[in-house]
C-alpha cells in the first residue's frame, strides 16, 4: 500500500502500483498521481467525527471514537502499514488495525467481528469490544505504530465452493508464526491460509507478537480510529520509517 506492501528480499521497492496487481491484493502509494495506471492508497471511508487532510494519509480526531478506513484492501499476501501518532496541544487515544468493508466506522476499531485493533492504552488488542489481558506495549505521540497482516481470500473463495484451498506462495513471514519471535523469515512450506493468516503490531519497530490468528476469509483494509482532538499520519509505504527487521516492501510482479 503506499504498499500496505508486500515483502521480497534485495528487490528495490518502486513507487506504484499497476490495477492488474491491486486485484491481487496489491496496493498503490500516496500522493495523488495523474497516473491513471496507478492506484493510491489512502483514508476514504470514515466516521464523522474524522476529519481527513488533504494529503489522503492524515486523519484527525474532533471528540469520541469514530474509525476511518482506506479505500483500497488486501485479499492474498503479506502487507504491511505504519502510523505515526502526532503531536497535539491536548491528550488524545489511538487504535489501529485491520477490517473489513462491514465494520462500524461509527464506533472503534475492535468495536465489532469485523474490525481487529492495537489499543494505545495498556497495548491492549481489541476485538468484538473484547480486550486482551495482556498483549504489547503502549504507545503514545511520536511513537510509529506498524501492523503486518497475511490473509488469502482466494483460497476461502475455492474452499467455499469445495475445493481444496491452494496454499500461500512462499514469502516472508514471521518464523513459525511464534510468539516468542521477532525475526522474519522465509516460509520454508506454504500452510492453508486458515491455519496461517494473523496479524501482528510493531511499536518503533518492535515486534509485539502474535495478535491475532485464523481471521475469517475476507478482504481486510487498514483502520485506524482517535478519540479527541489528535492527528495520525500513515505512511502506507514502501519507505517505511520502521519497516519489520529483514524485509523490503515491494509491490508483486506484473503477470
Amino acid at each position: 500500500m503506499a504498499s500496505a506492501s508486500r515483502y521480497s528480499e534485495d528487490t528495490t521497492p518502486t513507487k506504484r502500483l499497476r490495477v492488474d496487481d491491486v486485484r491481487d491484493g496489491g496496493v498503490g502509494t500516496p500522493p495523488q498521481s495523474k497516473d491513471k495506471e496507478a492506484v493510491l492508497v489512502r483514508w476514504l471511508d470514515k466516521g464523522p467525527l474524522l476529519v481527513l487532510g488533504d494529503d489522503g494519509v492524515t486523519v484527525s480526531g474532533t471528540k469520541g471514537f469514530c474509525m476511518a478506513r482506506t479505500n483500497v484492501g488486501v485479499k492474498k499476501g503479506t502487507y504491511y502499514f505504519e502510523i505515526k501518532l502526532l503531536p497535539a496541544a491536548e491528550a488524545y487515544h489511538v487504535r489501529v488495525g485491520w477490517g473489513t468493508k462491514k465494520g462500524d466506522i461509527n464506533a472503534p476499531v475492535g468495536f465489532d467481528e469485523h474490525s481487529y485493533g492495537y489499543r494505545d492504552i495498556g497495548g491492549e488488542t481489541t476485538h468484538k469490544s473484547k480486550r486482551s489481558d495482556r498483549y504489547g506495549e503502549s504507545f503514545g505521540v511520536g511513537d510509529i505504530v506498524g501492523t503486518l497482516i497475511c490473509v488469502n481470500w482466494e483460497a476461502g473463495e475455492k474452499k467455499a465452493e469445495g475445493a481444496t484451498p491452494s496454499p500461500l506462495p512462499g514469502r516472508f513471514a514471521p518464523s513459525s508464526l511464534s510468539k516468542q519471535s521477532s525475526d522474519l523469515v522465509a516460509v520454508s512450506s506454504p500452510r492453508r491460509v486458515d491455519d496461517a493468516s494473523y496479524i501482528r503490531f510493531f511499536v518503533n519497530g518492535r515486534d509485539q507478537g502474535m495478535a491475532f490468528e485464523g481471521m475469517p476469509f475476507a478482504e481486510y483494509f487498514p483502520c485506524v480510529s482517535i478519540y479527541g482532538p489528535g492527528t495520525v499520519r500513515a505512511n502506507f509505504g514502501p519507505d517505511f520509517e520502521c519497516a519489520p527487521p529483514g524485509v523490503v516492501a515491494v509491490p508483486p510482479p506484473v503477470e
